[in-house]
């Protein structure tokens, strides 16, 4: 656009890293191919690169460029994330590649995210020199939440003749300290108070409270739902523990919200968790725990394996060879079981024969070596073995005799530790052979007395209690009728009408104008609700806490030649050496330390050359069994550790001028979330360069 025709009206906000991808192109007699593609908005250099073979297995490829530019750009630089409370000063770049000066005048339209100093949407006129590159810097001040889309214009007039450019920007804005939820589930069968059993305290502060209404069992499945597809990690088994409610729980997706999808976003999600968990694919066959793992893990390689099974019975593409290895990986691993009485390297074999028979390689023989050794096997291993058994189509009595045995004590997953992860995996196996005995049932009660604040509390007690409850519901759940109510705020009545075959209704209300939600039921419907309150405290700063670990974090700016000094008031470029101080009380499992950035730092990446800098040799990653640098944060994780002192160092590059909140610094062990420790929030102050 531009280049002497006048005004150019449109908004750049297609920014694509691949302009075109023609995966099988063929050429005419002549040997030549033509591909026409509408280029994205990027002002940039793109590569082309080529490669061709023949039938005769001849190859040969070869490379060119193009450029995408305009005579006057607009590259506005504004921040990766940013928190509420930071204020910064956002820069823009203008580029006259004309012959001629002018006179630009820059303005930047605002959403309700953030406000400029003294302004609603910000202006700046300045002259920009023939040839020349001038930056603008507008002061900006983040308000609320929520997605940041603004539209940056630049009109820039030389002489007679015109040009603008425009480009639409998108990022995050989030709050610097935690949101407070509770959540109360009820099943009443008649009006309700619906905030009876929150918090006073947490009432009496600043948010929403969101009700939902459905007449299914299915609803109360729904924050344990909700935490597993939003969980924030990606090992591979938190990967499978998002796959498994796309795989398993389809057909409620009418009581469900947080599945409430069209079939191609289920298709999409799936395929996407099929793709990373092949990419924690070894070179034995075997899965290991995260990507690009050395390792294969028997444990892993059956969780893994249970979800490429169940995607490939559904009908979703997985690739045959791959999956094949996966499972040929645990058929070696079963070959041990005869020599071995340790229950937790049973306990790895019997869920492997779960795995094996829904991917319909079942080894029965193996089936019946471990039923032998039963008394050796804890109570949820006796429970994959029963659905091993009962998925191959074998004795129903080996199952119930498997199902039926006490332990004088139930004893934890060693690895996993979580009591609702056992009666899960216990609750789906009864609900298989005989769901509608009272012994099923009492195994569901107590499932669902297990939740806390609505759920499971960890992935693996999520997925399990999840899956469990959903089959027992599936085989049990009779006699469904159409229903209808209301919400009553404030005198005004708000109906809703579900349809037999299951649905929901939901409304959200700021939480100091909800003084009182009743739920009206005239009929006396049997219904289920879940009223979430979320809340934010009125501060911006989050004290540290101690729960079993203590953590610090300390800012220190390398110099050229890469000594160190306190951070003070760095300027913008300025390198920054980030350490993170620990202290482990004992031996732990699977850990994970969360470095929230200020937003005018951004993570350097030692593994671009591009990005090697003065100090590189002072980090170090402590070793991690696994790393992420995010826009927003650096997370490390660690499988095992062992008690003492520990030091993660990385290095962050200052990338703009203002005042922002570094949230604080969090460990945690994964599986034990009540085990964890906070260091203080901090405030990072930067100068413009």
């Amino acid at each position: 656009g531009g280049f002497g025709k006048g005004l150019e009206a449109g908004v750049r906000r297609n920014f694509l890293g691949t302009a075109h991808w023609a995966g099988a192109l063929k050429t005419g007699v002549d040997g030549n191919a033509t591909v026409t593609f509408k280029a994205p908005d990027g002002l940039t250099r793109y590569r082309v690169m080529a490669v061709a073979h023949t039938k005769r297995d001849q190859f040969g490829h070869a490379e060119s460029a193009f450029e995408i530019n305009k005579p006057f750009m607009l590259e506005p630089s504004p921040p990766r994330f940013a928190n509420v409370g930071d204020q910064m000063l956002i820069r823009a770049v203008l580029h006259n590649t004309t012959a001629a000066p002018g006179e630009a005048e820059v303005r930047v339209k605002l959403d309700a995210t953030a406000a400029a100093f003294g302004a609603t949407d910000p202006v700046q006129k300045i002259t920009v020199p023939a040839g020349a590159t001038v930056a603008v810097d507008f002061p900006i001040a983040f308000r609320a939440t929520g997605e940041a889309v603004w539209t940056w214009t630049a009109d820039f007039t030389a002489g007679a003749t015109k040009f603008r450019d425009a480009v639409e920007t998108r990022f995050k804005v989030v709050h610097p300290t935690p949101l407070l939820r509770e959540i109360v589930q009820s099943r009443p069968e008649g009006d309700a108070d619906l905030l009876a059993g929150l918090d006073p305290a947490l009432l009496a502060g600043k948010g929403t409270v969101r009700v939902g209404v459905a007449n299914s069992r299915i609803f109360e499945l729904r924050e344990g739902v909700s935490e597993l597809l939003h969980y924030p990690y990606g090992c591979l088994e938190q990967t499978t523990s998002a796959l498994l409610p796309w795989l398993t729980l389809r057909e409620f997706r009418d009581v469900l919200p947080e599945l409430g999808r069209l079939d191609a976003d289920y298709d999409a999600a799936i395929e996407k968790s099929i793709t990373r968990l092949l990419s924690m694919q070894t070179s034995t066959g075997g899965l290991g725990f995260w990507p690009g793992s050395d390792s294969p893990e028997v444990w892993s390689s059956a969780y893994g394996g249970l979800g490429l099974a169940l995607a490939r019975r559904a009908g979703h593409p997985v690739p045959e060879y791959e999956a094949g290895r996966v499972f040929d990986y645990l058929s070696k691993q079963l070959r041990g079981a005869a020599d071995t009485g340790d229950k937790w390297q049973l306990s790895e074999r019997a869920f492997a024969c779960h795995t094996l028979a829904v991917a319909g390689r079942a080894e029965p023989a193996y089936h019946e070596l471990l039923y032998k050794k039963r008394d050796k096997l804890t109570q949820e291993s006796r429970a994959f073995l029963a659905l091993a058994i009962l998925e191959a189509g074998g004795s129903a009595k080996m199952a119930e005799t498997l199902l039926k045995m006490r332990d004088k004590a139930v004893e934890e997953d060693f690895w996993f530790g979580c009591i609702a992860r056992a009666q899960g995996i216990r609750l789906l196996a009864w609900s298989r052979l005989a769901p509608k005995s009272d012994g099923t049932t009492a195994v569901a009660n107590a499932v669902f007395d297990l939740r806390k604040n609505g759920s499971w509390v960890t992935t693996q007690g999520n997925v399990w209690a999840v899956m469990g409850l959903a089959e027992y519901i599936r085989k049990t759940e009779a006699g469904r009728k159409a229903a209808k109510g209301s919400i009553v705020q404030a005198g005004e009545a708000t109906g809703f009408q579900l349809p037999a075959k299951g649905g929901f209704f939901e409304k959200e209300y700021p939480l100091d104008v909800a003084a009182k939600l009743l739920l009206k039921n005239p009929a006396k419907s049997r219904f289920f609700t879940q009223v979430t309150l979320a809340t934010r405290p009125d501060t911006l700063i989050t004290e540290r806490k101690d729960r079993g670990y203590s953590i610090a974090r300390r800012y220190q700016r390398i110099a050229d030649d890469g000594t160190l000094a306190d951070l003070g008031e760095p300027r913008t470029g300025d390198r920054v050496l980030v350490t993170i101080s620990f202290t482990a009380p004992g031996n732990a499992s699977y850990m994970v330390i969360d470095d929230p950035l200020p937003a005018v730092f951004e993570a350097v990446n030692p593994e671009f050359k591009s990005q090697a800098m003065a100090g590189q040799a002072l980090s170090n990653t402590w070793a991690s069994d696994y790393s992420e640098l995010r826009d927003d944060r650096a997370l490390f994780f660690r499988n095992t550790i062992w008690p003492g002192k520990h030091e993660i160092r990385y290095l962050a590059r200052v990338r703009a001028a203002g005042a922002a909140t570094a949230p604080p610094t969090k460990i945690e062990e994964m599986y034990h979330p009540d085990r964890f420790g906070l260091a203080g929030s901090q405030i990072v102050r930067a100068k413009a360069q």
